[in-house]
């Protein structure tokens, strides 16, 4: 494993503040290891899936590289058509597969893949599982002569399934529609959400995420070319979505991610902007209306393939963003009370390549990002990279990530919380474990403005990371504490 403290990109030295330890992960000289996604499990180790390609061979796999404390094990989840054999730049012109992960550490890939009984571009959805002893299963979703790809697979709390996807009639249409399918009783099942209309040669631009009730939440390029929310609804059983425009203006390759809190869920998004889609923005409901931010400049994507910008939370629910910075190679950036706060990549932009539909950088429970990449070996073949920052990414718990609000202030002395509130108001303290589940309720009631010091009892906790959160007026603070045996 090395330690990356310094790039140099057009002559200019670039000190990060973030620290990355970076490890290789595959090694074979004889396939191509290409488009890494990443997912981290409640106990911080990574799940990488990546196309592999033989082109001698001609072979093409979906493989789960899965991080333990003695390496890395691999595994093949599925395997693709000699289409992506012939050519595995093909996982870069489209947006092949997508990853989630349940709470038994089972990883899901969904993906499209050709289908070879047909002459006309005829593409079909599926899904691979892979459990935590390593079992592999897949099933083929959609069986039919439409032309379907860049399936979103969400997994909710319990379990259930849901993947959303474009799809045409046929390839040469410009009138896609998004389709909402989710499992149950072994069958799949399929709905319209809206029709989409925006499409390129190479880019499929949605996303989707689930709400604290499990259904999902589509964020996608319009028949404007502007940026747009499907939020789902219920009509007894029965879904429907109401429609809601975000941006006003070109609106590329949306990246979302959910935050629950008190059974609400607000979302966290980062696009690609602007008339030239040259802007990196940021978008949030948390205040209960969606604000936009601007995050920096990018690269003119009108002239490149549009890079989607993973968005991600750290367990303070502050959030932060990898892209493309104009001139200055990948940026990590991390929302501060002053705005965003940019630090470089540990490699140029030059050295590494990453999927540009997204997936490849997450932050795991306890804070620490973790980012995959492929970059070519003395072969020239790509194999893929695995870096976790040496620290956990977060900003000081007395700072509040929204300055337009003052938030209450949280510290845990000992075995007590003082707690600063800017108003009076009914307060919840909650204790959370490092997976982000609910431990316990431990304060709730109307407290005036001012100082306050509520006992903490942690006799009853394993030791372990814990978090205590408060939730005052819509506002919310989390500290971080250990408990030893």
């Amino acid at each position: 494993m090395k330690s990356a403290a310094l790039i140099v990109l057009a002559g200019v030295t670039l000190v990060p503040a973030i620290s990355w330890d970076i490890e290789q992960v595959t090694f074979d000289q004889d396939a191509y290891h290409v488009a890494p996604q990443v997912i981290v499990n409640p106990e911080g180790y990574a799940r990488i899936v990546y196309g592999e390609v033989n082109e001698e061979q001609e072979e093409a796999f979906l493989t789960l590289a899965r991080q333990t404390s003695d390496g890395w094990d691999i595994d093949t989840m599925a395997r693709l058509s000699e289409t992506f054999a012939y050519d595995y730049e093909e996982f870069y012109y489209y947006p092949v597969f997508s990853i989630d992960l349940d709470t038994a550490d089972e990883v899901y890939a969904a993906y499209f893949d050709f289908d070879a009984t047909v002459e006309d571009w005829v593409t079909d959805i599926y899904l691979a599982s892979a459990d935590s002893e390593g079992f592999c299963d897949t099933s083929r979703l959609t069986d039919d002569t439409l032309f379907q790809v860049a399936p979103v697979v969400c997994v909710g709390e319990n379990g259930e399934v849901s993947i959303c996807y474009p799809e045409w009639e046929y390839f040469d249409s410009y009138e896609p529609y998004i389709k909402y399918g989710w499992l149950e009783d072994d069958s799949f099942y399929s709905m319209i959400v809206t029709k989409m209309v925006v499409q390129t040669d190479e880019v499929f631009p949605m996303d989707a995420a689930l709400d604290a009730d499990g259904l999902a939440h589509v964020f996608f390029t319009g028949f404007d070319a502007c940026l747009w929310h499907a939020e789902p609804y219920k009509v007894d059983t029965l879904i429907d979505w109401d429609l809601e425009k975000l941006s006003g203006t070109i609106s590329w390759c949306p990246s979302v991610i959910p935050e629950h809190s008190g059974g609400y869920t607000f979302f966290h998004l980062t696009c690609n902007s602007g008339e030239d889609l040259d802007s990196i923005c940021y978008y949030t409901n948390k205040t209960g209306e969606w604000e936009a931010e601007n995050i920096g400049q990018s690269y003119n994507m009108m002239f490149y393939t549009p890079f989607t910008s993973p968005v991600a939370l750290n367990h303070l629910g502050h959030p932060a963003t990898v892209w493309l910075a104009f001139d200055e190679g990948y940026m990590c950036s991390e929302r501060t009370p002053t705005g965003w706060r940019d630090d470089p990549l540990p490699l140029s932009a030059d050295e590494m390549t990453l999927s540009f539909q997204g997936g490849f950088f997450k932050i795991s429970a306890d804070g620490h990002g973790h980012l995959v990449y492929s970059e070519e070996d003395s072969r020239g073949f790509s194999q893929v990279f695995h870096a976790r920052t040496a620290e956990p990414l977060e900003i000081g718990i007395a700072e509040a990530p929204f300055p337009r609000h003052q938030n209450p202030v949280l510290q845990i002395r000992g075995e007590s919380v003082r707690l600063s509130l800017p108003e009076a108001g009914l307060i919840n303290l909650e204790i959370f474990d490092a997976s982000g589940r609910k431990v316990e309720r431990f304060a709730s009631g109307y407290y005036s403005t001012g100082e306050h010091s509520i006992p903490l009892n942690t006799s009853e906790l394993s030791a372990g990371v814990y978090f205590v959160r408060a939730e005052a007026n819509s506002q919310a603070a989390s500290a971080k504490f250990v408990k030893t045996k």
